[in-house]
Formats: C-alpha cells, sequence, structure tokens
C-alpha cells in the first residue's frame, strides 16, 4: 500500500470512528466503508471494516465502564463521546453491552455491503430488503437469546425497558412543567403504553433499518456521483417495487380491523401492526420518490428542493399518511407514467 493510499485508509478509519461515536450521526457510519466499497471493493474490508473492529474491541474492553461511571458522576459531559449499548448496562454485563455494541458496528458495515450491492447493480431496494430481513432475523434471534439470558422473555424485558424510559421521561417533564393533563393520561395508561411500544417494537426495528439504508443510500448517490461513474446513471426519484405489496398492506389493515372490532387478540393486534407500520414507511419513501420526480420534472431549484425536504421531514407526522397514499396509490395509477415511459 503506497504512503497516498495508507492516508485515505487512516482517514477512511477515523471517520468511521468519529461517525460510530457521534451519537445522533452514527447512522452515517457505512458512509466511508461504502466509498471505499464502490472504490476499491474488496480492499476495504481489511483496509477500513477490519481496523475499525479492532479498535472498538479494545476501546469496548477499556473505556466502556469507566466512562459510564463518569457520565453518572457528571451527566452534563454524556454528549462528547456518547457509546452506543452503554444505557444497556443497567440490565446486562459489560461484556454483552461490548458484544451488542460491536455486532451494531457490523450491522452499519453490512448495510453499506447491500447498498453498494444495489448501487453496482441498479437494482434499487432488492438487495437493500434482503440485508433488511437478514439483519431483522438476527437481531431478533441475538436480541431474545440475550433476554432469555437475563432470566425473562424478550417481551418482558422490552416491556421492562420501556416501562423505565418513560418513567424517567415522565419525572423529567414533571420538573419541566408539562401539562398536567397529559401527565395524568400517561401516569395512569404507563403500563398500557410501554406494553404497546414493545409489541411494535419489530416494526420499529424494521423500519430503522430501512432508514439507515435509504440515507446512506441517497447521500452516497449524491455526494460520490463525481467520483464514482456508475452513480450518475441512478435515477432514485424513479424507484418503485412489485404491485404485490399492495395486498400485503391490505391484508395488514384488515387484520388490525378486524382485531379492533371482533377478536381483542394481543398477538393478532402485533403481526397486524407491525407489518403495516413497516409497509406504510416503505409507500412513505414511495411517495417522497413521487414528490422529488415531480420537483425534478417542473425544474425547481435545488435550494426549493432541499426546503421541501426539510419541510417534510419537520413536518412528518402530518405528511405520513398522505405521501404514504400517494406512494400506495402509485401502484394503481401509475402516477410517474414510468410504465408509458418504458
Amino acid at each position: 500500500m503506497s504512503l497516498s493510499q495508507r492516508s485515505w485508509a487512516i482517514a477512511g478509519v477515523g471517520l468511521t470512528l468519529a461517525f460510530f461515536l457521534s451519537g445522533i450521526f452514527v447512522i452515517l457510519t457505512p458512509l466511508p466503508f461504502l466509498y471505499f466499497l464502490l472504490q476499491k471493493k474488496n480492499e476495504a474490508w481489511w483496509e477500513i471494516a477490519l481496523p475499525c473492529f479492532v479498535i472498538l474491541f479494545v476501546f469496548y474492553l477499556l473505556a466502556l465502564v469507566p466512562l459510564s461511571l463518569f457520565y453518572q458522576s457528571h451527566p452534563n459531559f454524556a454528549w462528547i463521546l456518547p457509546v452506543p449499548g452503554m444505557s444497556l448496562l443497567r440490565f446486562v454485563s459489560p461484556e454483552m453491552v461490548t458484544f451488542l455494541g460491536l455486532l451494531y458496528y457490523l450491522f452499519f458495515m453490512g448495510i453499506a455491503f447491500f447498498v453498494k450491492e444495489d448501487l453496482t447493480t441498479n437494482q434499487l431496494g432488492r438487495h437493500t430488503l434482503a440485508g433488511t430481513l437478514l439483519f431483522f432475523f438476527a437481531g431478533a434471534l441475538i436480541f431474545s437469546m440475550t433476554a432469555y439470558g437475563g432470566g425473562s422473555s424478550p417481551l418482558e424485558f422490552l416491556d421492562h425497558y420501556y416501562l423505565s424510559v418513560l418513567q424517567e421521561v415522565l419525572a423529567l417533564k414533571q420538573k419541566g412543567g408539562l401539562n398536567e393533563e397529559a401527565l395524568l393520561f400517561v401516569e395512569k395508561n404507563i403500563s398500557q403504553i410501554s406494553l404497546s411500544m414493545a409489541l411494535l417494537t419489530p416494526a420499529l426495528g424494521g423500519i430503522s433499518i430501512i432508514f439507515v439504508a435509504v440515507v446512506n443510500l441517497v447521500i452516497a448517490c449524491k455526494v460520490f456521483s463525481p467520483f464514482v461513474e456508475k452513480l450518475k446513471i441512478i435515477k432514485l426519484n424513479e424507484w418503485t417495487f412489485s404491485f404485490a405489496w399492495v395486498w400485503g398492506a391490505i391484508a395488514s389493515l384488515a387484520l388490525v380491523l378486524a382485531n379492533s372490532y371482533f377478536f381483542h387478540s394481543t398477538l393478532m393486534f402485533a403481526v397486524g401492526a407491525n407489518i403495516l407500520l413497516v409497509l406504510l414507511f416503505v409507500y412513505f419513501l414511495r411517495g417522497v420518490a413521487i414528490v422529488s420526480f415531480y420537483l425534478e420534472k417542473k425544474n425547481f431549484g435545488l435550494f426549493f428542493r432541499i426546503l421541501t425536504y426539510a419541510f417534510l421531514i419537520m413536518l412528518i407526522h402530518a405528511f405520513l399518511i398522505p405521501l404514504s397514499l400517494f406512494g400506495f396509490f402509485d401502484s394503481w395509477f401509475d402516477l410517474r407514467k414510468l410504465t408509458k415511459r418504458s
């Protein structure tokens, strides 16, 4: 490896570690590795992924517990170096947190690999979907083993975790002067709220995986395209998927409604609601692609596009359903006329 190549590799390792230990920007951890995969393919595994893994392994072993104790004594400094998984020390051992933290890092490397496959084959979503399913079931298995290892079922573990989080939030909000009516509602229904959050965790996990993959895919296309020729031909706003997904959305909605009116089964609610939430998010992404398509078609400037996307993100609670419906009906009516163009 030449001096220039070594310098690029060191920069890639440093940037990967900086993202991983940055808190909110942790979702960008795959980007440096993804860039090296697009440029150098298999060499990226031992130039970027492996050195980062070794450094993080040593870091977790040596710094996890001391940092946790320091942050407990000085909570105002916890933002300086947020360590993924540190909050789990209340429930599992430092060794388990180290194991889970390293798996979390490997998850990001896996995201980079599957996004790279999507970009290099120009089959947007196919490999990412496969990766999402792989990570989801692997994560479910590991989490179940962790929960049973701690002497509780996965649902009990999640219920206990969310209950403790809600109690902490309530304590903070009481000090901060939250609306008394809202406080009373949460306090009265805290057990039901924590159980509902636990039941919907699979959907939140699946949505999180898809979100991380999509963010890195979009940034890679926009930022890396001047340096990677094959990215210039990719049209993200023409992304679509099979019509068969429509029946999954209809079936899951029917299951949730039937359970609400007739069966009142916790299991039926969990199955229907989790599938529906994931599909709702997927169709929301398709709706965003439709908006992007027409912004480009009408030749709106870059500033206006960025402003529009920022507006959609800030008011996602208001636009989630309308854009999801856009995406859903695009399956029926081809709102972008992609079939006619092809």
